[in-house]
This record gives structure tokens, sequence and C-alpha cells, in this order.
């Protein structure tokens, strides 16, 4: 066995010395991911800072192929967020602004059986100036209140 050495290695000259450039994680980018439940998300993401996990943020489709739900549209934080386009299983449809995966702002309900309802929406109730479209073919306008319309009128054509 050799003699153990006591001097140290010299480090080569600094004007030698290349560090290797750190390779950091993309924070954002577009991707594919499939969840426990069955659904899928096809889309923008952006990684957390201060956690690492990766949420939707930007444009992208979330599916849920067993259940028949899609939808389409705006992320942000993980949730939907902006304009978006929520298919239902049943055949109900919304299309409009959307907050924190709630329907919040200008948007239209489409029902199975063909009436629907467009305008305001606060925290998913029709609340504000809207017009409901009942199965006749009847339009009632007017002003919505937690998801009820007092006072409406019928716009007889």
């Amino acid at each position: 066995m050799p003699p153990k050495s006591k001097a140290k290695a010299e480090p080569p000259p600094e004007d030698l010395a290349v560090a290797a450039p750190a390779i950091a994680e993309p924070t954002t980018g577009e991707g594919e991911f499939s969840f426990a439940d069955g659904s899928t998300y096809k889309g923008a993401w952006v990684r957390v800072p201060e956690t690492g996990a990766i949420v939707r943020e930007g444009r992208g489709v979330l599916s849920h192929v067993t259940i028949g739900h899609k939808y389409v549209g705006e992320w942000k934080d993980d949730r939907m967020h902006g304009y978006g386009e929520f298919t239902y299983a049943s055949g109900a449809k919304y299309a409009g602004q959307w907050e924190a995966n709630r329907y919040s702002g200008h948007g239209k309900y489409s029902y199975p059986d063909g009436s629907s309802y467009e305008g305001n929406w606060v925290d998913n109730q029709m609340h504000g100036l809207g017009m409901f479209v009942d199965t006749k073919g009847i339009s009632w306008k007017g002003q919505f209140y937690n998801g009820s319309g007092p006072g409406l009128h019928a716009l007889v054509v």
C-alpha cells in the first residue's frame, strides 16, 4: 500500500477553471397531464417558485372522458379563470367569464332542454341584467338577483 500524502491537489489556475452552467428547471411550458380521476389536461403551465408545484396557467383543455365534461379556456393559479367554455355530459354548456372556477361576469348557459340564460353572473348565479329564453322561445329580460328573476318582463315579438 502506498504511503498517504499530506499534500493537497492544487486547483487549476482561475483562467483555466470553467464552471458548468447551472441548468434551471423550466418555469413555464406546455404539456399534457393525466390525473387519477381519469381526467387529462393539455395546455400551458407554470412552476410555483415557493413550492415547485406545477399549476395550470394560461390556455388549456381539461377533459374528463369517463364523465363527459370538457373545459376549453383560460387558467390562473390552477383554476378556470378568464374566458372559457365548459360542456357538461348532460349537453348543458356555459360559455363566458370565469373567476376561480366559478361563473363570474358575462356568460351564456345553455340548458339541455333548449332554454338558455345570457347575462351577468356572480358566484355561479344569474345576477344582474340578463335574458332567459324558455323552452317555448319566449324571452324574459330584466334584473336577476341571486339566481332568480323577480320582476322580469316577457319580450313579445
